[in-house]
Order: structure tokens, then C-alpha cells, then sequence
């Protein structure tokens, strides 16, 4: 696939959208694969109307229709999972990758290759095991233990894997299974696991999630309902649940810790920049949601899930963030 930031990168110059329109009065193109579904949760509407107030014209583009007709465009900012994870049956995608190899000048947001590895938690899981710890004032950034299971369980998992844990499909986005997860309280509970999934060991982080939304150097966090703590238990049945039900916003389910929120718990603001500076080095993203946890004995952060592009239900005035953020991208020079 494509890479709209080595693109960027073949260019010896480059300015941004809001420097162009300073000089030049130039206003900023911006075209938009997004469903139907994303452009609601998003309040694309809102976002499109305030950008066009500073200089910055969206619309929505349509992969069955040829992009040469609906562009030029300075920009193409996409949330393509679904067509990516059906890739080998989809056309359009390869559409998609050879316009935006005819024009070097388009930059991507965000590149179809760094896309594409938050798509599979494995290799999520891969990357992020190969990420340096962070530590700041006797606190560590890590990733829980994980095994990819591809066919069968290893042999030596029994020995090898911590529980209670959680099971998650490898697929991380736009299937029914990207949501379905379960919770093992022992070994025993090996036999109910269905490849190809990873399990991951769970962390007790007293049911309280902090989700960190970043949109290029703009960083905001919220906090929402998660799984109570837990413990090892071998006469324990395994527990199946859709991940929705457990850290919405509203979300009560039998699984979440009444009151947890009520604490208002916060992460530590260096920290947590560090941690977003060293992700978005490494996946090579502008927008994606972190999800951590924080061990209810030792203070430490687990890193649990990577989301691309994320609705951003939270992010106060998202639609002058998100403008911000457009107006901000190097271009090449015309």
C-alpha cells in the first residue's frame, strides 16, 4: 500500500495548509473516505461547517466513483478499515493506493501501512512488545503479557500465561468478532479459546479505563467504566462479554465496579506525552486512541488497546481541534 508520509518525506520543502492560505489565500482540499456510521459519530457535519469558516473545504469522497473526477486534493484523510480488512476481494482499495501513487502531492492521513498494523492485535502485540519501557518517577509504561494463538493453545501455555486473562479475536476492526472477547480465571479455561485470538493477561486496575485520544500533537483523555478487578479462581466458568457493554460511558454491566469513576483518577500529564510521542513515532499515525490501565497495586500503566481513528466522544470542540489539525499538515511546496 501506499505511504502519504513517505510521500511527504520525497519532498525537500514542504508548508501547511494555513501557511498557504496566509500567503496566498489559498484554501485547503481535503477529501473524506468515511462511511455513513463514522461520519455520525463523528458529527462530520460540524466539523466540515467550522472548517470551512477557516479556510479548509471537506467532502466526502466515494470509492465507487473515480477519484480523479471528485479530486484535486491537498489532503485525503480516511478511516478505511472495513475496505482493508477486505482487501483481497475489494477493488476500490487498489484504486485507492494507485490514485494516490499517481499524486505524490496528496498526503494520506493516515498512511494505509501503519494503518494496517493496528488492524491485527497480534501484530499490535508484536510492536508494542518490541517498544522500549518508559519509566518516569518510579512508574513503568508496559504492554500485559501476550500470546498469539494462531491454531492451538501452545503446550506450555498453562505454565507460561497469568491468570485471570482475557481472550480477544486477532481481527481488531469491522467484524462481529473484533468486540467479542471472554475472560479465563485459570488454565482450565484453555479449552474455550478459539484461534486465531490472542490472550492477554489481565491486569486488576480497580475498573477504571483512561482512554487518550490523539489528533496530532493534540492530546485529550477521558475516563470510562471497565472490568473489575479479578482473581485466580480454577472453579471459575469462563466468562464470554462484547467489550461495548463494559466501557461506555453508561455502561453497567455485571462485569464493571459500581462507582469506580466516582474516584476520578488521573494520569500523569509528562508521561503521558511521552507515551503518545513514542507511539506515534513508532506506528507512524496522527490519529488513533490509546487505551491504559493502571495496576491497582503498582501504580504501573498497561497499555491494552491501539484504535485507529477513533470516534472521539469526549474531545471537547473536536470540530476546531480536528481543523487545527488539518491546517497543521506539511504539504509539498506547489
Amino acid at each position: 500500500p501506499s505511504d502519504g508520509h513517505q510521500q511527504r518525506r520525497r519532498s525537500s520543502t514542504h508548508t501547511t495548509g494555513r501557511q498557504r492560505f496566509a500567503r496566498r489565500g489559498l484554501r485547503l482540499r481535503v477529501g473524506c473516505l468515511l462511511t455513513k456510521k463514522k461520519q455520525k459519530h463523528l458529527n462530520y457535519a460540524s466539523i466540515a461547517e467550522h472548517a470551512a469558516r477557516h479556510g479548509v473545504d471537506m467532502q466526502i469522497v466515494h470509492l465507487t466513483e473515480k477519484l480523479e473526477s471528485q479530486g484535486p486534493f491537498d489532503i485525503l484523510l480516511h478511516k478505511l478499515t472495513d475496505v482493508m480488512c477486505n482487501a483481497a476481494s475489494d477493488s476500490s482499495l487498489r484504486a485507492f493506493e494507485a490514485y494516490v501513487q499517481a499524486h505524490p502531492e496528496t498526503v494520506v492521513i493516515d498512511p494505509l501501512t501503519s494503518v494496517n498494523t493496528l488492524l491485527d492485535r497480534s501484530i499490535t502485540a508484536e510492536l508494542m512488545d518490541k517498544c522500549q519501557i518508559l519509566r518516569h518517577h518510579g512508574v513503568s509504561v508496559r504492554h500485559p503479557a501476550t500470546i498469539v494463538v494462531r491454531d492451538a493453545c501452545p503446550v506450555d501455555m498453562h505454565d507460561t500465561m497469568t491468570f485471570p486473562a482475557i481472550v480477544k479475536h486477532v481481527n481488531a476492526h469491522s467484524t462481529e468478532d473484533a468486540h467479542k472477547m471472554c475472560l479465563l480465571f485459570s488454565a482450565n479455561g484453555l479449552s474455550d479459546v478459539k484461534p486465531p485470538c490472542i490472550v492477554q493477561e489481565f491486569i486488576n486496575h480497580d475498573g477504571v479505563l483512561h482512554k487518550i485520544f490523539v489528533i496530532g500533537d493534540s492530546i485529550h483523555t477521558e475516563l470510562r467504566p471497565s472490568i473489575r478487578n479479578l482473581k485466580h479462581d480454577r472453579h471459575e466458568k469462563t466468562v464470554h462479554f462484547d467489550s461495548h457493554e463494559v466501557s461506555k460511558p453508561d455502561s453497567a454491566s455485571h462485569l464493571n465496579e459500581t462507582g469506580a469513576l466516582s474516584r476520578r483518577p488521573t494520569l500523569d500529564s509528562e508521561l503521558m506525552h511521552e507515551l503518545v510521542a513514542t507511539l506515534r513515532q513508532r506506528l507512524n499515525l496522527s490519529l488513533f486512541g490509546v487505551d491504559v490501565v493502571v495496576h491497582k497495586e503498582t501504580g504501573d500503566w498497561y497499555v491494552v488497546d491501539i484504535n485507529y481513528f477513533p470516534g472521539y466522544a469526549g474531545v471537547t470542540n473536536l470540530p476546531d481541534v480536528m481543523t487545527q489539525f488539518l491546517l497543521g499538515v506539511p504539504l509539498p511546496d506547489a
